[in-house]
């Protein structure tokens, strides 16, 4: 019964060592590319780590859960290179391309409309 009060002390150290210390060491913005490049993907590697075994064990077979996630890749890979290319800004200036009124868009992308702050207050 002791050993698992040490097994939870390892790890909450472990978790709070973690998050403190590059909260601690990292006081300014990361300016090295290797490292800004490393941190960016971070979060789509763990992604995959935890998503590719729950795949392949998905089904009864780890061949048929490769053979899903194979033709899931194909169709993937399909789908992103089908996609037409956003149209391009009639004017050479970036900051032509932007309107105030989101419904003047005409990037592709939906259209989100929000409440604005003044009106939710009561």
């Amino acid at each position: 019964m002791e050993q698992i009060y040490i097994y939870l002390f390892v790890m909450s150290a472990v978790t709070i060592a973690i998050r403190l210390v590059p909260l601690t060491l990292i006081r300014g913005q990361v300016k090295n590319r290797f490292v800004r490049s490393f941190l960016y993907y971070v979060p789509y590697v763990t992604l995959a780590v935890m998503t590719f075994p729950a795949i392949l064990t998905a089904t009864q077979t780890p061949v048929s859960g490769a053979l899903a996630f194979v033709i899931g890749i194909a169709l993937a890979w399909y789908g992103a290179c089908s996609k037409s290319r956003r149209p391009a800004a009639s004017s050479s200036s970036p900051s032509s391309s932007y309107s105030a009124d989101p419904a003047a868009r005409n990037d592709g992308l939906p259209v989100r409309h929000f409440p604005r702050l003044s009106s939710m207050a009561a």
